[in-house]
This record gives structure tokens, C-alpha cells and sequence, in this order.
């Protein structure tokens, strides 16, 4: 119902029914909450994406893609400090960050103005093989 409510561009149902499922304490698979994080990012809300990101890490769903797409709903929220703590909070948990967690870090920093930022990971990715 959510991955429906999400593709109709329906978010605000899709964001209620997020909240009631977590307030009944029901279980929400990794690919609907990845949805609703990307939803979050294009609706342009930090409350809800913050709740999705603490159920994340509460229920042990974070790898690269739920990093990825966190990262990014919080630049589209025009938030680079959370999306900046969300990436190191991601490194320092093991994460391995890939082509997509960098272009993601490096073109959402430059669409804040965050220059000196976006080439500090741009040069990272380099360090690392890899050329965004």
C-alpha cells in the first residue's frame, strides 16, 4: 500500500501510514522504508525522514542503499549536516561507500553551494579508485 501511495504521489498517506505501523509497533520491510526515505527527500520533510532514519538504525536495516538514499533525501531537505553526520555515522558502522554514496555526497553538496566539501569526497572517491 505504501510502494502505491508513493508511485500515485500520494506521500502524505504514504507518510501516515508509516507513522501508524510504527505506532502499532508493525514490521516494515527494508524496501518500503527505503521508499518512504526517497519520498521524504522529494517532499521535502526532515520530521518524517529523522523518524525513518532512527528505524533504520534501530532495526538493523542500514547497508548502502538505505545509506544512499538517506544521504540524499537529507540533501534534497537541505540538511547537509544530517546528511553529512548519516554518511560518517554510515563509515564508522562499517559501510562501505560505493560510486552511487559519493556522487550522491558530491553533487548533493554542490547543489547546497558546499564546494570545498564536495571536492573534499570527490577527492575521497579518488583515493579509493573510484571517478564520479
Amino acid at each position: 500500500l505504501m510502494k502505491l501511495y508513493i508511485a500515485q504521489g500520494r506521500l502524505d498517506q504514504a507518510l501516515a501510514l508509516y507513522d501508524s505501523m510504527r505506532s502499532a509497533n508493525q514490521g516494515v520491510r527494508r524496501r518500503a522504508l527505503q521508499l518512504l526515505i526517497v519520498a521524504c527527500g522529494a517532499a521535502s520533510n526532515p520530521e518524517m525522514l529523522a523518524k525513518a532514519e532512527v528505524h533504520t538504525m534501530e532495526s538493523s536495516l542500514m547497508d548502502v542503499r538505505m545509506s544512499n538514499a538517506l544521504i540524499t533525501a537529507w540533501i534534497r531537505c537541505g540538511s547537509d549536516d544530517s546528511a553529512l553526520r548519516c554518511a560518517a555515522q554510515s563509515e564508522k558502522d562499517g559501510i562501505i561507500f560505493n560510486e552511487v554514496s559519493y556522487t550522491a555526497l558530491v553533487s548533493g553538496l554542490r547543489r547546497l553551494k558546499k564546494y570545498d566539501l564536495a571536492e573534499k569526497f570527490q577527492a575521497k572517491a579518488k583515493e579509493k579508485g573510484i571517478v564520479i
